[in-house]
């Protein structure tokens, strides 16, 4: 037989192997329950043929790498390659074990792993066109191996935020999904990340994080909860006897509510931060106000308190004191002398202070702060003797609760010292003392992500205001 004759059958001889590979194997492409966003830049080195119709491949991606390197976990490749009249891809070991024999159809780019690939093994790709065939590429194989990825760190969300942030490993990529919405963001050289949202949400809505990194290796998918907003509550101008249009700053947009004289107003703060409220009449001097505000997820501000002043008489009106307050504040004619006096341990302490030109005084504690039921009066002096004098008692302020997480089995926070605080989640009610360095620590269980928590505290007899937060 002649050499021509020779290297025409080892020619049909390897057509026909090949044609067997390929219909001995279950050939599919890329499986629709992979996504593309799950391939990363895969290495490989790039071989030539000097072939007419060939040009190279452009791109080479896969999943489950490991410093770039395919692995033994990798189940797809994708590739670009740049060549005419494409019918069949080939990927084989140097001994011509076959792992990919597919038909390549317009457009295709996407193929599975038929036999999986072995740590160790150079592999190669051949491309089979009408009218040759030519290798492209080769790559290495490496063992794959579990890469722990931190996850992120969110910092605070609350019904305001419309930009999250938080940590992450430097180049990892931060998804977070909220309210339905998925947003992504790739963290900086100072392992920060920022989100810009389209809206803000509101408090309760659940909030999921990841990180993953540029292997496609995910974190662990950490919660968290949209907080309730810290909303600033109103600031009344000066109201007087003689007023018929309350005035004042609060938030643009926020809802503005106020009562006096046992009537409510409601009106809507404009976008220069400021309000207007038309009484039906005015009112005499000493009347009482109310006033707090809401924001449009229903949360509403703490209330403020305030008097209708006097342009004739002379009236003294003083806010509520709680325990953690080192001022006094209140209103009383204006540019005239004050004091308190602290009755403690049976001794009274004096505090002094004075008014503005509008009435508006505070009176600074130095820093002292007093235990709900403390008694304190407040003394306004004339310049002519007259005095005003007004009782009060110290309140207890909320209680402070840190942070609370669904795993948790005790919540833990300060409060004055001796008080009880009272913690009520899904109906069920736990309680707890307060020691004598202001801690407190309550047993609690079956916690759930996203349940309101609302705690108070009772000091001396007397209850405080309720905090309440959802549970991360």
């Amino acid at each position: 037989m002649n050499k021509t004759k020779t290297n025409y059958l080892i020619h049909i001889l390897s057509l026909i192997g090949l044609l067997y590979c390929f219909f001995s194997i279950d050939t599919h492409a890329f499986a629709e329950d992979i996504n593309e966003s799950e391939f990363f830049p895969a290495k490989y080195t790039e071989l030539g043929s000097g072939m007419m119709d060939y040009a190279g491949i452009s791109d080479l991606k896969a999943n489950n790498l490991n410093n770039g390197f395919m692995t033994d976990k990798t189940t797809h490749i994708s590739l670009d390659i740049s060549a005419t009249n494409i019918y069949l891809i080939q990927v084989s070991t140097e001994y011509g074990f076959s792992v990919i024999i597919s038909n390549v159809h317009q457009g295709q780019n996407f193929f599975e792993i038929e036999r999986g690939l072995e740590p160790g093994i150079n592999y190669t790709i051949t491309v089979h066109t009408f009218t040759t065939r030519f290798q492209v590429a080769t790559f290495e194989v490496v063992e794959h191996e579990e890469v722990s990825v931190t996850p992120p760190k969110l910092d605070v969300v609350d019904s305001r935020t419309v930009n999250i942030t938080g940590t992450a490993d430097a180049g990892n990529i931060v998804s977070v999904s909220i309210g339905g919405e998925l947003y992504r963001s790739l963290a900086d050289s100072e392992n920060r990340f920022s989100i810009t949202l389209e809206k803000p949400f509101p408090a309760g809505t659940l909030i999921e994080a990841y990180a993953t990194n540029l292997n496609d290796n995910k974190s662990e998918i950490v919660y968290s909860i949209v907080q309730p907003a810290n909303i600033r509550p109103p600031e009344l101008d000066v109201v007087d006897e003689s007023t018929t249009v309350i005035t004042g700053n609060a938030d643009s947009g926020d809802n503005v509510s106020v009562r006096i004289g046992g009537e409510l107003y409601r009106t809507v703060a404009d976008s220069n931060n400021r309000f207007s409220i038309a009484l039906e009449k005015s009112f005499p001097a000493g009347t009482g106000i109310e006033a707090f505000t809401t924001n449009k997820f229903g949360e509403t501000s703490e209330t403020i308190y305030s008097v209708v002043q006097s342009t004739t008489n002379f009236l003294l009106g003083v806010n509520r004191i709680l325990s953690v307050d080192s001022v006094i504040t209140g209103q009383t004619i204006p540019n005239i002398r004050l004091e308190a006096d602290v009755v403690s341990n049976t001794k009274g302490h004096i505090f002094e202070g004075t008014s503005d030109s509008y009435g508006n005084f505070s009176i600074d504690l130095r820093g002292y702060t007093y235990k709900a039921g403390t008694e304190i009066t407040v003394t306004a002096f004339k310049s002519n003797g007259d005095t005003k004098t007004q009782k009060l008692i110290v309140y207890p302020a909320a209680p402070s609760i840190n942070s609370v997480r669904w795993t948790d089995l005790y919540i833990s926070g300060r409060g004055e010292a001796g008080a009880v605080v009272y913690i009520k989640i899904d109906g069920n009610e736990y309680s707890g003392n307060v020691d004598l360095a202001g801690n407190f620590l309550i047993p609690v269980s079956g916690l759930k992500i996203g349940s309101l928590l609302q705690a108070y505290q009772i000091s001396n007899g007397i209850k405080s205001d309720m905090i309440e937060f959802f549970i991360q």
